[in-house]
């Protein structure tokens, strides 16, 4: 296989002569800088210890974003399921208003317990059910992908 050079100091292919020594210069002394950490056991450990805290902040981090993504589907579910309570009495409502003006005698009882007792619920349960299995199985999914360990 073809190492790219360019790629290893980290230079365009039209690099000057110029940038291309002060590139080397500097990986030279970053692999110097890397080797004499490395080399000794105390300074090796050190090394390792902030590497390790670093690494739980970040998981700990990605864990946090994930379960608040994991959990915007059911805030967004709840939303839809009061959404589809108050839409229908404000209906409601203005069909009960538009027929006093009218002068017509409706039953407004009777139809607001039709929609609510036949329809609506059955919608936000499920739409709440759904939310809960998404937030689920978003969470399940999260703690097998490895940043738990």
């Amino acid at each position: 296989m073809i190492k790219n050079y360019y790629q290893i100091l980290g230079v365009p292919r039209d690099a000057s002569p110029d940038q291309i020594k002060r590139a080397a210069q500097a990986k030279a002394a970053e692999i110097t800088q890397a080797y004499a950490i490395l080399k000794e056991p105390k300074q090796r450990d050190m090394h390792d210890a902030e590497l390790n805290t670093f690494d739980r902040r970040i998981r700990l981090i990605k864990q946090r974003n994930h379960l608040l993504y994991a959990l915007l589907p059911l805030i967004g579910y709840l939303l839809m399921a009061g959404f589809i309570y108050y839409v229908p009495l404000q209906v409601l409502h203005h069909i009960a208003d538009t027929s006093a003006q009218a002068g017509a005698a409706i039953n407004l009882t009777q139809k607001m317990a039709d929609i609510l007792e036949n329809y609506i619920p059955f919608i936000a349960v499920l739409l709440v059910c759904i939310g809960g299995l998404v937030a689920i199985g978003r969470f399940v999914w999260i703690r097998g992908d490895g940043y738990d360990k």
